[in-house]
């Protein structure tokens, strides 16, 4: 199984643990709403974390819903209600015995 993590949702919590996890030296990728997110996301090259007095970018990469490849391991941050629908979206992508985290 792929040790990579796939966060869905960019807002401020699935932002957080993309910069921690990388952090802690995990494979992680951000999937966006769309390709035009995905340029923006890329255009300022990834996720910069405050914390205190002190900033980081972590240069993520980022994909949309239907980039190639098998999603192991899907941590889940967006709103409640967009949850369901969105990770019907990845159906296709995710491998047998995925792990699915939500955090709603």
């Amino acid at each position: 199984m792929s040790s990579t993590w796939h966060i869905l949702g960019a807002g401020s919590l699935g932002s957080l643990w993309a910069c921690r996890l990388a952090r802690a030296g995990k494979a992680v990728r951000m999937i966006l709403r769309d390709e035009q997110r995905l340029a923006a996301y890329q255009a300022v090259g990834g996720l910069t974390l405050h914390e205190q007095d002190h900033s980081s970018l972590f240069a993520i990469p980022g994909e949309t819903h239907d980039a190639p490849g098998p999603i192991h391991r899907l941590l889940v941050a967006c709103k409640a209600y967009d949850a369901a629908p969105a990770v019907a979206r990845l159906a296709p992508r995710l491998a047998e015995g995925a792990e699915l985290v939500l955090l709603q």
